[in-house]
Parts: structure tokens; C-alpha cells; sequence
């Protein structure tokens, strides 16, 4: 009996060593685990004047904290610093992908599969990057590490919005920016050739009062054969700011790329109108119209 009182206490003691043991393992595998998760990422941005637009963002000096999601602004055309740090405040090296949303161009693209836009996608490496961004509108910044299959993880993601006049060449701040054009490149999807198409803004007078259904421009092609080609175009609204509209000139072969355009403002789909007060006040107005040549 006694035997038996003693194996029981020996099994018993044995039994509670083992699951403290067990208990010790855990809790140590808790902690490594704890230890091993990830300092989480953030984003920071040189700071602007535009600062102000963010839903988010701490500002300490010359840097704005962007959170997850949130959108900054920049300028067209200026180098703009973005950085990743840890929580311990350590450099995040790391991929980051910039990605162009929404610009006049890509709407181009999304609605005529007929061009693709060149520079849609941007990526770097680092802590640290400068992008100029070339076009005014909305571009989606991602930050991640990559997969052994070379894909990005993504860790933090926010938006850029980008904002000037349109256009890099036309009238300045002395004519109000009236007319605007730029030349644009993207490749012919059917033939893989770059294609220069040609974009023409211009600002009604009546401003964000303007009917969009009521914005034509009657465009002249001078052809090289010495003869015109005249018609009414409808203008789209350009969607980043309220009172400028735009069309997209695809030039050909036969044409000397010279065009004289007037911006009418008409009801009955450009039969009848009337030449809008902003074409006389642009620099390039002529005898005729407004006048220009793109080589």
C-alpha cells in the first residue's frame, strides 16, 4: 500500500514538473513572439504651404507626419522629399510605388484604349526618396518590404494630390492664364509607337459659371496641300480646377501643325454661338483667332 502511496506522489510530482515546464516554454515563445512583431512605419513628408489640406497631419518644422490613407499636396514639377522611419525613429528602408490615379491623361487612357500612358508606374528603394511629379492630379504612394517572390507587401499607403494651371506654356499670371497648351506623350497601343498629343486649355470667361454643354471651340488645320480644315469641337471640363475646359488635338501626317482656334460658347452644338470676351484678352490672339504652331 505503501509502494503504491509512493508511485502516486512520484507520478504526481513528475506530471507537475513537466507542465511548469510546458508552462515556462509558452510563456517564453509569447515573449520571443512579442519581440518579433514588426515596429510599425511612418510616413513623412517635406512640408508646404498646402500642409493645411491634410485630414491628418502632425507638423514639426519642416516635416508633416502623412496617416495611412491620407492625402498631401504638392506642386507640379518640384522635388518633393518623402522618408519612412520605425517607431524607434530609425530609417524604414523598404520599396515604394508611385502610381498615377487620375490626371487628364490617364482619363485619356481610360476611356480609349487606343494610348497608354508612358510613366504610370514609378518605384524606388529606400528610407528616403525625391519624385517630381509631371502631371497635375491624384497619385497613390504604397511603402512595403518585398516577398521572397519579388512582390511588394504593403505596409502604408497614402495620396498625393497635385495642383498648378494647366498646360507648361501659353498665357502667364498678366492674361490670367486664359490659354493653355501642352504637349503630352503616350504610346499608340495598336502600333507601339510614342504619340506627341497635343492638349489645348482655355479658361471661359463666365468661370466656374460657364454651362459645360455650351463650351466649343472651332478649330483650323492648315494642311500642307495649302488648304483648311474647319470644325466644332465640344470641350471637356478639365477636372482640377472649376473653370477651365479642354480638348486633345491627334496630329496627322497631311497637317502642318499649325491650328487657329476660337472658343465659342453656343447652345445648338456649335452651329450658332458667339466668340467668348477670354479669346481677345489671350497673348496669342490674332486677326482671326488664337493662333499657334506645334513642330
Amino acid at each position: 500500500m505503501k509502494k503504491r502511496t509512493k508511485q502516486s506522489i512520484w507520478f504526481l510530482v513528475t506530471f507537475g514538473l513537466i507542465l511548469l515546464s510546458l508552462i515556462v516554454l509558452t510563456s517564453c515563445e509569447q515573449d520571443n513572439e512579442t519581440f518579433a512583431v514588426a515596429e510599425k512605419v511612418k510616413i513623412f513628408v517635406s512640408s508646404s504651404s498646402s500642409a493645411d489640406g491634410l485630414k491628418s497631419a502632425a507638423l514639426n518644422e519642416s516635416r508633416v507626419e502623412i496617416a495611412k490613407g491620407d492625402t498631401a499636396w504638392f506642386p507640379r514639377g518640384v522635388p518633393s522629399l518623402m522618408w519612412a522611419i520605425k517607431e524607434s525613429g530609425l530609417p524604414a528602408n523598404g520599396t515604394w510605388k508611385i502610381e498615377m490615379i487620375k490626371t487628364d491623361i490617364m482619363i485619356l487612357f481610360q476611356e480609349s484604349s487606343g494610348y497608354n500612358p508612358i510613366g504610370r508606374y514609378t518605384s524606388y528603394f529606400g528610407d528616403q526618396i525625391i519624385h517630381q511629379f509631371p502631371e497635375v492630379g491624384l497619385y497613390r504612394i504604397s511603402f512595403g518590404q518585398l516577398t521572397d517572390a519579388n512582390q511588394m507587401a504593403e505596409e502604408f499607403f497614402f495620396f498625393v494630390r497635385v495642383s498648378d494651371y494647366p498646360g507648361k506654356v501659353g498665357d502667364e499670371v498678366d492674361n490670367d492664364y486664359i490659354f493653355r497648351m501642352e504637349s503630352k506623350a503616350a504610346t499608340d497601343t495598336s502600333t507601339g509607337e510614342i504619340k506627341n498629343l497635343i492638349y489645348v486649355y482655355f479658361k471661359f470667361s463666365a468661370g466656374i459659371n460657364m454651362d459645360p454643354e455650351k463650351a466649343y471651340c472651332r478649330l483650323t488645320d492648315f494642311r500642307k496641300d495649302g488648304t483648311e480644315i474647319s470644325g466644332m469641337t465640344h470641350l471637356r471640363k478639365w477636372q482640377f480646377a472649376r473653370d477651365y475646359y479642354y480638348f486633345v488635338i491627334h496630329p496627322d501626317n497631311e497637317s502642318m501643325r499649325k491650328y487657329r482656334a476660337i472658343f465659342m460658347v453656343s447652345d445648338t452644338q456649335g452651329f450658332e454661338g458667339y466668340a467668348d470676351q477670354n479669346n481677345y484678352r489671350s497673348s496669342l490672339w490674332s486677326k482671326y483667332g488664337i493662333e499657334f504652331a506645334v513642330q
